[in-house]
């Protein structure tokens, strides 16, 4: 895992600057990419149950969209990791910090609810779509604006990040190996 960190880490520094970091669970395959809407309805209210169980956050936000998403203009960078011993892969991206809001449909919805804790903020959303149908997904995404007290270090925040992201994987996957093991695809 210390190998793992130490991508991640160079990850985040070379890009914390001028993007966003985020860490989104889904599945790897072949033909079709990254798929990062695989959690099923229990999957994600498992999530958010324990999400909203801990009462130590600094704060949270929920709102509904309809008709329109917000994407980031534009995707700087990504890292795929195969978890072995996990159904899951991990896709890391450096996303623009601006958005852009796009029409989906008018019967497009997605509901959010994130919570922000130090320098991290655990996003879970359902989004519904005609063509789609109903997904589901998590997000965490690492804030990279700059602290009033003493920074992290990049190291500091990858492994604090793979250590929320196995926190996550624990709650879906009943199977839970004594270790994952990041692979760099």
């Amino acid at each position: 895992m210390e190998n793992t960190i130490s991508n991640i880490a160079d990850f985040i520094k070379r890009y914390k600057s001028i993007a966003n970091i985020r860490f989104t669970l889904g599945k790897n395959m072949d033909k079709f990419g990254f798929e990062k809407h695989l959690f099923q309805k229990e999957n994600y209210s498992q999530i958010l149950n324990t999400l909203i169980s801990n009462p130590n956050w600094e704060d949270k936000n929920d709102f509904t969209l309809s008709k329109n998403n917000k994407i980031p203009f534009k995707i700087i960078d990504k890292v795929i990791y195969n978890i072995k011993n996990s159904p899951y892969d991990l896709i890391i991206e450096a996303e623009s910090k601006k958005f852009r809001e796009i029409y989906i449909s008018e019967e497009y919805i997605r509901k959010e609810v994130s919570f922000f804790r130090k320098c991290h903020t655990f996003q879970v959303y359902y989004e519904n779509t005609v063509a789609g149908g109903d997904i589901f997904n998590f997000n965490l995404i690492l804030c990279t604006q700059k602290r009033e007290e003493e920074p992290n270090t990049d190291t500091y925040n990858s492994h604090s990040s793979l250590l929320k992201i196995i926190d996550i994987l624990k709650v879906v996957d009943t199977n839970i190996p004594n270790e994952y093991v990041f692979e760099k695809l």
